[in-house]
């Protein structure tokens, strides 16, 4: 199999990334699809959802509609703007008012949560980028594990508690929690 172009790192070091101005430009133009992200300067294509994958999006999106504290929103596949990126988390509880990001998008999240088939490295990949917008709670439900990794308490580009849970544990969030076993059962 001949190696990926972008694997040379003569080559590596001589790509361009681009602002998120111009990224916004290219997406108002046509020049790039909707089904894309930028993360660090670099566009990358979002990935097709799994049965699996919309599945636990929409269970975990119920029972955190129902856990979410007065004064925030949920919303799902919504973009995020930070420095040169604007990803699109499967879920983010922002706080606020819907109306607060009618003509903006977020800058920071109160819970920003990844649900991971094909895209745990991408999604581990995301950690010093949501830590650097204070994003206070950051989650990765690995569908292939059945495990929530859960970072906390942002700094300096990284997250200082990381918490793995399993199918038999439960999750404290928003004075509430989430049992496991009733979202992996």
């Amino acid at each position: 199999m001949k190696p990926n172009i972008l694997d040379n790192p003569e080559i590596k070091n001589h790509i361009s990334l681009i602002s998120l101005e111009s990224y916004h430009k290219m997406l108002e133009s046509g020049f790039v699809s909707e089904k894309t992200e930028l993360i660090e300067g670099v566009i990358f294509e979002k990935m097709t959802k799994s049965p699996e994958h919309s599945y636990f999006s929409n269970l975990l999106f119920e029972l955190l509609s129902n856990l979410k504290p007065k004064g925030t929103v949920i919303v799902r596949e919504n973009p995020i703007s930070i420095l040169n990126s604007e990803p699109e988390p499967d879920i983010m509880v922002l706080e606020g008012k819907l109306s607060d990001f009618k003509n903006t998008n977020p800058k920071t999240a109160v819970l920003i949560v990844e649900i991971a088939k094909a895209s745990l490295s991408l999604d581990r990949e995301k950690i010093p980028l949501y830590s650097s917008a204070n994003v206070l709670n950051y989650w990765i439900l690995d569908i292939d594990k059945m495990q929530i990794e859960v970072y906390t308490n942002p700094f300096e580009n990284n997250y200082k508690q990381k918490t793995i849970y399993n199918q038999t544990e439960s999750i404290s969030i928003f004075e509430n929690s989430i049992d496991l076993n009733e979202l992996f059962g």
